[in-house]
């Protein structure tokens, strides 16, 4: 999977950040939202597997939620290489609800939502 360093959960990888990434929020008053990142898989130590995660921070740099790819995406397409999203990956284990934000009520994801409808209807 190319990653030499994955942190084994979304809090330890958002201590790791250069700086913190919890102090972004703080010193600008916004919230962010972090996503496409790698955490360990609860069968790391065995496999190697991750989770690509999806994370919130509100204004003040604490963890609101963290969503992980539940939909990996394989496709084997005629005379192009196979691409095998669940070789390397755990699939996560439930859709987030919207987040309640200053702004109004985002739906976590990680990339390739629009085959999966799914997620963008609730």
């Amino acid at each position: 999977h190319g990653c030499p360093s994955v942190p084994r959960d979304c809090d330890v990888w958002l201590s790791l950040c250069p700086q913190g990434c919890p102090s972004v929020p703080r010193d600008c008053d916004v919230w962010l939202s972090l996503g496409g990142f790698h955490e360990r898989g609860q069968d790391w130590d065995s496999t190697g597997r991750i989770y690509n995660s999806h994370v919130l921070l509100d204004s003040s740099g604490a963890l609101v939620a963290a969503y992980r790819k539940l939909h990996l995406f394989d496709a084997a397409l005629p005379g192009a290489p196979a691409l095998r999203e669940s070789s390397f990956t755990n699939p996560g284990r439930e859709l987030l609800p919207p987040v309640d934000t200053p702004v109004g009520k985002p739906g976590l994801a990680v990339c390739c939502r629009l085959w999966v409808l799914e997620l963008a209807l609730s």
